[in-house]
């Protein structure tokens, strides 16, 4: 899993980052670096389009994502499942509008766009 500080440095900035099935591996801190390293690498008005598995903010749906939130705990001691609304006030944070729809066949993904606002 690459980490913000294994980023390159780059010249010119990307329209689009794509991150996908990845943030689960990771802890809240080292989401919120990753995040704010894409949105340094990102021109304006660039997208970002991230695609996993995440829970919804009770924590226990969907109930596939409950599960495998669980074998995370169990077997990946820095991952997580994180939650949609953390994930969207992230998001904000950094300067992004968030679109966010769930997909798979029991709703435990989600296909979230967001857009660099400047």
């Amino acid at each position: 899993c690459i980490l913000p500080h294994d980023f390159p440095e780059v010249d010119t900035p990307f329209d689009v980052v794509m991150i996908v099935h990845t943030l689960h591996h990771l802890n809240e801190d080292d989401v919120e670096q990753t995040l704010s390293r894409v949105a340094d690498l990102l021109s304006k008005n660039g997208t970002l389009i991230v695609v996993d598995v995440f829970l919804e903010d009770d924590g226990i749906d969907p109930q596939s994502s409950a599960l495998f939130s669980y074998d995370i705990i169990v077997n990946n001691s820095h991952g997580r499942v994180h939650r949609t609304g953390w994930l969207t006030n992230t998001l904000l944070k950094f300067g992004y509008s968030v679109q966010l729809t769930r997909m798979g066949y029991a709703n435990e993904e989600v296909c979230l766009i967001a857009r660099r606002l400047e």
